[in-house]
């Protein structure tokens, strides 16, 4: 696992979906290497690792592999990011930036990380997300490492029922908080683009300060005690209508008929 997870790590940096022979030589190597494994053992993973199961060979005029099918590679992939979250040390927070700066990860790779973490012993889920929140605030604010991390903490953090927690200066997209779980949580100077709120458990939740472009309603939500503080809303769209109210006086009035709906609540103020 660790190695398909460093092949996987090493495609994704140099945007490639094969890498040659003499590549995937160097990282087998650096895998025994790092784990002190005797010439023989090492001789032997680096033949062994052209011919994994997962792994097929590729003709050219320079041989070179890849992963059988994309979902194997995107899985890895997530193993890689997983592993270097749940280390939280300084190494792993250099190596986190390098993978998450360099493109918004895919679906099935994001589900991967938070699989890895959660598999992990002995992880504290609101230590992961503030180291996750640290490496965020090494980049810009328009960056691939604020996109990507937007969307694993909340992932990180569903059903996680943490007492307290800010997230601060992140931006996040329109499914960021869809079938999501989340309690406890602030979000202060933050951005949200068109958010659907559909099949989403907010409660005990704090927005201040924060930017929505639309907040999309929907009956399926249960918002409870949740708080939104100063901040703007360029408009929302009201349970089963086609339309889109932008009257800055109204919008506070449809926040709070949503929260009443099937015994949920929300304040704006």
């Amino acid at each position: 696992m660790d190695l398909l997870a460093s092949i996987a790590q090493e495609m994704w940096l140099l945007s490639t979906e094969s890498l040659k022979a003499d590549v995937l030589d160097a990282i087998a190597e650096l895998y025994c290497e790092s784990r002190k494994l005797p010439a023989a053992v090492s001789s032997q993973i680096r033949e062994r690792t052209k011919q994994h199961a997962l792994i097929v060979g590729i003709n050219g005029a320079q041989p070179s592999f890849a992963f059988d099918h994309e979902e194997f590679r995107n899985f890895f992939l997530g193993e890689a990011v997983g592993r270097l979250c749940a280390n939280m040390n300084p190494k792993s927070r250099v190596e986190l930036l390098t993978l998450l700066r360099k493109g918004s990860l895919p679906l099935q790779a994001a589900e991967a990380v938070v699989s890895a973490v959660r598999r992990t012993r002995d992880v504290n889920l609101d230590q992961v997300a503030r180291f996750m929140q640290e490496v965020a605030s090494m980049d810009g604010p328009s960056s691939f490492t604020q996109e990507n991390v937007a969307r694993l903490i909340l992932k990180v953090l569903h059903k996680a029922k943490v007492e307290k927690f800010t997230l601060k200066n992140l931006s996040f997209g329109e499914d960021a908080l869809l079938d999501l779980d989340l309690s406890g949580i602030s979000f202060l100077d933050c951005s949200f683009g068109s958010l659907f709120l559909g099949n989403v458990v907010l409660e005990n939740c704090r927005f201040e300060n924060c930017h929505f472009d639309k907040i999309n309603l929907n009956g399926g939500a249960v918002i409870r005690s949740c708080t939104i503080i100063g901040g703007d809303i360029t408009c929302v769209q009201p349970i089963g209508k086609d339309e889109a109210v932008f009257v800055p006086a109204m919008i506070p009035a449809l926040l709070r008929h949503a929260g009443d709906r099937k015994s949920t609540r929300l304040n704006s103020s």
